[in-house]
């Protein structure tokens, strides 16, 4: 190193000679780390003692020189020997000419989704082979399982006979077709009905009704009067309401059916007062 100093100018001070050195040592870069932070060339000496030994510790002298090599080659060959090497996949040419390309949407084979002929049609149920809708939609389904009812279903194959819940009502001497219905609050009376009876004026009333579907019906008017319904006299107040309403003459409601015993059988049924047995 002092020679290399004589050869240049003196001026060149230790640093930039033992920087010198170390970048011309061939060598692994991880190694010349210890050669790092001499001062002066007493230190730099011993730390390429230091560095000496531990080339020669693990065997490495130049990388040029047969042992550098050697030992290189036979770590390379150690490496491919251990455990952990990859083991090679076999692939075989008719596994894949078995398994081409497949989009999943439609099932079909020789395209991926981004070249789907069928992509505008939506999803394909393969049972059925159609396209548009999923599993729980599919028609064809629901056609071959109603052999088995769904979850809270009941299944009725047979329809008892309708119960006539018809009555014969005789008011102010004229026989109406009457029709009991526990679901009505009130007596109601079709209007085309009432003008067709002697039936006393009608009194105002601004009643309202609800029926299916919330549906609204304006009461015309009411009057009192007494029916007969099986040789049983009830006083009731009707409501005349408009003919759309109901194609009865007369709907017996809740305000008679209070009044009465109520036998409902499949033969009809059948009414009397509470002071009267069957």
């Amino acid at each position: 190193m002092r020679e290399l100093a004589n050869r240049y100018d003196s001026k060149i001070d230790e640093a930039s000679i033992i920087q010198y050195v170390i970048n011309g040592i061939d060598g692994p870069r991880s190694y010349k780390i210890i050669l790092y932070g001499a001062t002066s060339f007493s230190e730099f000496k011993q730390k390429l003692r230091t560095y000496e030994t531990v080339i020669k510790n693990m065997g490495i002298h130049n990388s040029n020189s047969p042992n550098f090599r050697h030992s290189y080659e036979s770590r390379g060959r150690d490496f491919n020997k251990q455990s952990f090497q990859r083991k090679p996949t076999r692939f075989n040419v008719s596994d894949a000419a078995k398994n081409p390309q497949r989009y999943f949407n439609c099932n079909d084979i020789g395209h991926l989704s981004k070249s789907c002929p069928n992509h505008s049609s939506g999803l394909r149920y393969l049972s059925c082979n159609l396209y548009g809708h999923k599993s729980f939609e599919c028609r064809r389904a629901n056609l071959n399982n109603t052999s088995t009812p769904p979850f809270g279903v009941n299944a009725v194959h047979k329809l008892p006979s309708s119960i006539n819940m018809c009555k014969d009502v005789t008011i102010f001497g004229r026989k109406l077709n009457g029709l009991v219905d526990t679901g009505s609050n009130l007596t109601l009376l079709r209007n085309s009905t009432y003008i067709n009876i002697d039936a006393p004026p009608l009194k105002q009333t601004n009643t309202l009704l609800t029926g299916f579907g919330f549906s609204r019906i304006n009461v015309i008017g009411t009057f009192d009067s007494e029916i007969t319904i099986d040789d049983q006299i009830f006083p009731v107040t009707i409501s005349v309401v408009p003919n759309s309403c109901t194609n009865y003459d007369l709907i017996i409601g809740c305000d008679v059916i209070k009044q009465a015993h109520l036998n409902i059988s499949p033969t009809g049924v059948k009414m009397c007062t509470r002071f009267k047995a069957f």
